[in-house]
This record gives structure tokens, sequence and C-alpha cells, in this order.
């Protein structure tokens, strides 16, 4: 027996007998382990549990002793602050996943991939301690060139804030300001926002004192009926443009296709002004239209012509329709009148003046003026002057004014005609007074 057993122990190995001295001692939990060939095996030091669970983990709870980790569903082995594991659904302390990978794009994702129930949502979720804690917030970095953070401002009544930074770091209280929503419902953008509001609801835009601060609506469809619009609109109260300073002011610069439109479904559409004038100006500061305190409307670029004829002209042959002469403006508000004509701008209601002072036809049987638009003739009088005008006058005037339908392109134009009598007659003129006019406007 003594030769096997010495046989068996050259080769690593050992046979158990019924003999005490044969058999080696150890401490209660070690297990025996080979030293290699050659080498009598030994008990370990360390101590190992008698029995474990299933799917359990081992691990060294203490020196020279293995314990059975706890088990835990849907977990991940973490450790606490002194390297102890567990199996746990949460973690502490700061975690980074990093990895450099060429033309590769790192993906961190929760999903729920159930399509089921409508409960079933999936939630990334940051959060602080309390009201005495720092901000919660994600950053967005480029390198140490760029960076962004979108987050809670603790410090300033829990604003949500834009900021960023021309560095590698930044949070809700530092940077550069963009832009923030308050806990009252305001949303504010612009370099110079303070991100805090009163209870009432806004949307502000703001720069820096003396820049230009802009909204810009922009379509870039292609094609008629694309617009881009600012729409504001209320379904009871007031809604309207304003300034917080009686020194700043309103301007509203519209151009083809770019409208500013104010619905209020209750009560209708007021602009207002506490004092002063109310104006609406085009491109280049034109004027548009204005209202001064007292209420009265004015129309700077309404289309409306004033000409006369300056001086006679005399030998105008009887028999025949004659284009009245208006040699002289008095004033031409949107350049429309030209060569006796007026042409109109847009399509409308125009109303149209004359006054026509003829004289040499005492002895004449016809005198008929006219005002001719390319829409229809319009007969302003109508007279015999032998039966009508008494022996001895030299001149007589009559005057004419219609509301004529005119569409854009199309021109109106004075005429008269003369028969009988003397051969030839005069269409007078003057400044002072001024007897041979022409005048209009658009009304509507």
């Amino acid at each position: 027996m003594e030769c096997l057993i010495k046989y068996r122990k050259y080769f690593g190995s050992i046979m158990v007998t019924n003999n005490a001295a044969n058999n080696a001692t150890a401490a209660t939990g070690t297990v025996l382990q080979g030293a290699g060939v050659g080498t009598a095996s030994t008990y370990s030091t360390a101590t190992y549990p008698s029995t474990t669970t299933v799917s359990q983990i081992l691990y060294s709870s203490a020196t020279n002793t293995v314990t059975g980790l706890a088990t835990a569903n849907n977990s991940a082995l973490v450790t606490n602050g002194t390297g102890v594991p567990s199996l746990a659904t949460s973690l502490t302390n700061d975690f980074t996943y990093t990895s450099s990978t060429a033309g590769a794009t790192r993906v961190l994702t929760v999903t729920n991939t159930d399509n089921a129930n409508t409960a079933s949502s999936a939630q990334s979720n940051i959060s602080v301690g309390g009201a005495s804690a720092g901000d919660p917030w994600t950053q967005y970095t480029i390198g140490t060139a760029r960076s962004w953070s979108i987050g809670s401002d603790n410090s300033d009544s829990d604003t949500l804030k834009f900021t960023t930074d021309s560095d590698g770091t930044v949070d809700p209280s530092s940077g550069t300001f963009i832009g923030a929503m308050t806990t009252a419902g305001g949303f504010e953008f612009g370099a110079n926002a303070s991100g805090t509001s009163s209870s009432t609801d806004f949307i502000s835009f703001r720069k820096d004192q003396n820049a230009d601060s802009n909204i810009a609506i922009l379509n870039n469809t292609a094609g008629t009926g694309a617009y881009g619009s600012i729409s504001v609109a209320s379904n009871s109260a007031t809604v309207g443009l304003q300034t917080f300073s009686s020194s700043y002011t309103v301007d509203t610069n519209i151009a083809d296709y770019a409208v500013l439109h104010a619905f209020n479904t209750a009560a209708g559409l007021d602009l207002q002004a506490e004092s002063g004038s109310i104006r609406v100006y085009g491109t280049s500061s034109t004027n548009r239209f204005a209202t001064c305190a007292s209420g009265i409307w004015n129309y700077p670029l309404q289309p409306a012509f004033l000409a006369y004829n300056s001086s006679s002209d005399s030998g105008q042959a009887k028999g025949g329709f004659v284009t009245v002469d208006f040699d002289t403006e008095v004033f031409d508000q949107g350049g429309n009148f030209a060569a006796d004509t007026f042409t109109a701008p847009v399509t409308g209601r125009y109303q149209l003046n004359t006054a026509l002072d003829i004289s040499g036809i005492n002895t004449a049987t016809r005198f008929e003026g006219y005002i001719v638009t390319s829409n229809r003739t319009f007969v302003c009088f109508r007279i015999n002057p032998t039966a009508a005008i008494p022996t001895g006058s030299v001149a007589i005037c009559f005057s004419g004014a219609v509301l004529a339908d005119m569409d854009a392109a199309d021109t109106a134009i004075c005429q008269i005609v003369v028969d009988g009598g003397t051969s030839t007659y005069t269409i007078d003129g003057g400044s002072s007074p001024v007897p041979t006019y022409f005048s209009g406007k658009l009304s509507c």
C-alpha cells in the first residue's frame, strides 16, 4: 500500500485509504489544488461555500473568503464606493463610454419594443436631489471648439435654458445664453434675453442694445401661393404688436408674399397708439398710410391727380371730338398722369371730375363734354349753346363727375365736341382762377 501511495503521489494524485496517517488534513471549506507535475497537491488557504444556487456568482467577500453573490433578475454587476460587488438596476458615480472607430457612430439606445399597450413608453431621466442642488442638463460637445447645453437652471426659478460656449464645457448657468422657457409659459430667445418672465405667457426675441432683432419666417417653396407669415390669434381678447418703451417703434416691412396677419375671432383687429400717429411703411421707409392722434387717415401712395389747362387753346375746329389739353399738374400722387391721360395703376373704382370752360360758341348748336375711359364713355353735359347761352355771353363752363370702374392699365381722358355756328372756338385756360381742369383718385 505504501508503494502505491508513493506511485500516485509521484504523478500528482492521492489515494485515500482508511489509514488516518495517509490522509492529508485541511481547514473546513478549503479545496485541494494541484501544484503541478511532480509536486504534491495542497489545500487552499481561501475557503469556499459548500453549496451554491443556480446562476450564482462567487466573489471574495473578505480576504481568503469566497462567498456566493445574491442573484437578481435583469440586473447589472456593479460595485459600490469600496469595490464591493452587487447586482443592481442603478449605477452610482460617473461613467464614460468611449470608442475611437473611424467611420462608425457610437449609439446609446433606450428602447421599449412593446407595441401593444399605450403605456409602453421609453424614458431618459436626468435629475438632481432638490431645490438646493445643482442643475440637471445635457451637453453636446465638438472637441474643444464648441459646446452646447440644454438644462434647467435650478438657481433661476427652474428655467429651462439653452446655452453655448467656445470650449468643451458649458452648463445652464454659464456660457452665452441662447434661449429659455420658463415655468410661467414664457419662451424667449436672443443674445441678451434674461430667461425670466412675469406670470403671463410670452415669446420674446432680443438682441443687445442698438442691434437689430428679427423674426424670419421663410418658405423656400417656389411658385405662387407659397407664403411666409406670422399669425397672431386670440379667441376672446386683444391681440397686438407692442414695444416695452414709448421710445421704441413697431415697424412692419411687408414685401411680396410676406404678410403679417392678426386674427381676433371675437372682436376684430385694433391698431392702437396711446398718442401720436399710427404709420405703416413699405420698402425704403416709404409711408404707405398713417393716422394722426385726431383720427385723420392719410394715404400718401393712394393714386390721385389734379391737372389743368394753363393757357387758352384757340382755333379749335368745330365738328369733331377734341381731347382737352391739361398741361400743368398740381399733384400726381403715384405718377399715373401724363400727356392729358390718367392711367389706372390697379383695378378699382375711381372718382373722376372735370370742368370745361369754352368761349366762342354763342352761335353753335351743339356743345357736349365727356369723360372717356377704356371701359365706357360718360356724358358730363350736353347743351344747345344758341338756346342756352344769353346773347352777348363770351364763355360758358360746365362740369361733370363720375365714379368709374377701371381695370389696371385702363386710361381716362376728357373730350368735347362743338358743332354749328362759327368755324372755331377756344378752350379757356389759366392758373388763377383755373377754368379748365381734370382731377381723380382711387376711391375703393
